[in-house]
């Protein structure tokens, strides 16, 4: 077979050596043809090969494991014809066979039998499915919120009354979410910590730290919807049916995208958040006998796109509301949240 051919960047991921390597790429990149290539360089380069059965090479999945050991098998195959007499070809396929090339659960499972005496883990211990684990998490929950309703302290009540309803499901599920949340952190317990620090000190403070984040999010939409404006306005060009009864309205979009622009890039907060509550969208003019259809239903389409893009900026805007009404929320959340959070540390 003749030789693939690499990209500069795919070389790069094949051939580095010598430190921690991190290579991020889409789907479709190829990904696994570039990590099939690594490893049998690694194990097939003269000189120093690394044995097969040293290889650890973890997937999200038991397919996308088969097909990683499957390749690299091939590959080996490849060049065992290539060179019959090749010794270390042929005993690289022979310990292809007890490489740990398996999903992460897999690897971790086999490592806990192999040392289940040092932990005090039973030998037949097996992974839990997800029926099972549901009801252990329900029943964490459910225990949790036993223990703390006995103990009775302030801001246990505070936050079930935060939470109230004629069920203490709300707060659980309110409590599951959380959890869920924050596995995804490599250490939860401590984002969780980190958080409850940060309102406090965002409450003790009156600075909020996710202002630029929200006013740059607002401002990346708004010029957005200027390239609709604009589109919007090229496709009348030439066209006085349509830019009669489209243009002004259109024109009106574009001046208020400028007019809340400035407000936000000039850090006239408060401001900006009066002018989102206060704007309405004019509706388009009517546009009866046009010839073009389909052209009259793509300007249609930018303009409710435009509505829709501008609609969630004021929403944005409006749940921030004023630094004052954020103040207020925050003496009302922050004890909440710190109960909460500890709720979720026990469960």
């Amino acid at each position: 077979m003749p030789e693939r051919k690499w990209t500069e960047e795919q070389r790069q991921a094949i051939e580095a050596e010598g430190g921690t390597i991190l290579v991020s790429a889409a789907a479709g990149s190829g990904k696994t043809a570039v990590l099939v290539e690594r490893v049998i360089r690694l194990i097939t380069r003269r000189g120093n090969p690394i044995p097969a059965d040293r290889l650890l090479v973890v997937t999200f999945t038991k397919a996308a494991a088969a097909e990683m050991k499957q390749r690299i098998s091939s590959a080996l195959a490849e060049r065992i014809a290539a060179e019959p007499g090749n010794q270390l070809y042929l005993e690289q396929q022979l310990l292809l066979s007890r490489a740990h090339i398996c999903t992460i659960h897999a690897f971790c499972g086999e490592h806990l039998r192999e040392n289940f005496e040092r932990l005090s883990l039973s030998p037949d211990f097996r992974i839990a499915d997800d029926a099972e684990i549901e009801l252990l998490k329900q029943a964490a929950v459910d225990r949790v919120l036993e223990e703390e309703y006995e103990a009775g302290e302030d801001g246990f009540l505070h936050l079930t009354e935060f939470f109230a309803s004629r069920t203490d499901q709300l707060l659980a599920d309110q409590v599951l979410e959380v959890y869920e949340f924050i596995r995804s952190h490599p250490f939860p317990l401590r984002w969780l910590d980190e958080q409850e620090a940060r309102y406090a000190e965002t409450l003790e403070s009156g600075v909020f730290p996710w202002r630029g984040t929200v006013e740059q999010d607002a401002l990346e939409a708004l010029a957005y919807c200027g390239i609709l404006v604009r589109s919007a306005l090229e496709e009348m060009e030439g066209d006085p049916a349509m830019s009669e009864s489209y243009r002004q309205t259109f024109e009106g979009d574009g001046f208020y995208l400028s007019e809340l622009s400035s407000l936000l890039r000039s850090g006239k907060w408060d401001e900006a958040v009066c002018s989102a509550q206060a704007h309405r969208f004019p509706p388009l003019k009517q546009l009866r006998k046009y010839e073009d259809q389909e052209k009259k239903e793509r300007v249609g389409q930018l303009r409710k796109e435009i509505k829709d893009e501008l609609s969630s900026v004021k929403e944005l805007l409006i749940r921030c509301s004023s630094e004052e009404m954020i103040l207020e929320d925050l003496k009302k959340i922050v004890p909440v949240m710190k109960s909460l959070f500890q709720v979720v540390k026990r469960v």
